[in-house]
């Protein structure tokens, strides 16, 4: 009897909407993040990212490298507002799912959306010569990552702050996080870290 007792109070736990975003610098992981999330907490999983490489490539709007998503991205926030594509991921997605996380989103604006239904903002940070090792291993297997520490550094700046409201700006949205998750660690670490924030939401 008490174990059906605490499997009915864990499925009331696991049924709990939660609204999430994960936001962070290039290679801090919120990839390995929302997977984590999706694989170990059940939530639904949506990269923004790939909703734009979606849109850039049904639109026929040119190649699907960094720079051009940056110009289509900003392009479409200018003619759908500032916070696109959220309010179109949520619109289609929120309504029937208990568990959502949006992962990749770069503006103040894009996490706008999320904190006015009650959701909350989860920063991902991981200091940036750790992140560059990341990227001379090729974990995700982009070109772009194969540069200089120098550049890697001056693509970093040129996303973080910007004066206009329709481009990246990720310093902004960091300082907007509920939670900060540390990846610097080990992958147990990691976890663990991730779960103690699903604990505190739940």
């Amino acid at each position: 009897m008490l174990v059906f007792l605490v499997s009915k109070q864990k499925g009331k736990l696991m049924n709990k909407k939660i609204l999430l975003l994960v936001a962070a610098e290039p290679l801090a992981g919120k990839d390995k993040v929302g997977d984590t999330l999706r694989d170990r907490h059940r939530f639904i999983r949506i990269s923004t990212g790939d909703f734009i490489r979606g849109y850039v490539i049904g639109n026929g709007l040119g190649s699907t490298d960094r720079s051009n998503l940056n110009k289509v991205s900003t392009e479409a926030r200018r003619k759908f507002g500032a916070a696109w594509p959220v309010p179109e991921i949520l619109q289609q997605q929120y309504g029937s799912k208990p568990r959502l996380v949006l992962v990749g989103p770069r503006l103040p604006a894009e996490a706008e959306p999320v904190i006015k239904l009650g959701g909350k903002i989860i920063a991902v940070r991981c200091p940036i010569h750790i992140r560059y090792e990341r990227a001379r291993a090729n974990v995700r297997n982009r070109p772009e990552d194969n540069v200089s520490f120098d550049e890697f550094k001056a693509i970093e700046e040129r996303e973080s702050v910007n004066t206009d409201p329709y481009a990246h700006n990720l310093s902004a949205l960091l300082k907007m996080a509920h939670f900060t998750i540390q990846n610097d660690g080990t992958e147990a670490q990691l976890y663990q870290r991730i779960d103690e924030v699903v604990r505190q939401l739940s």
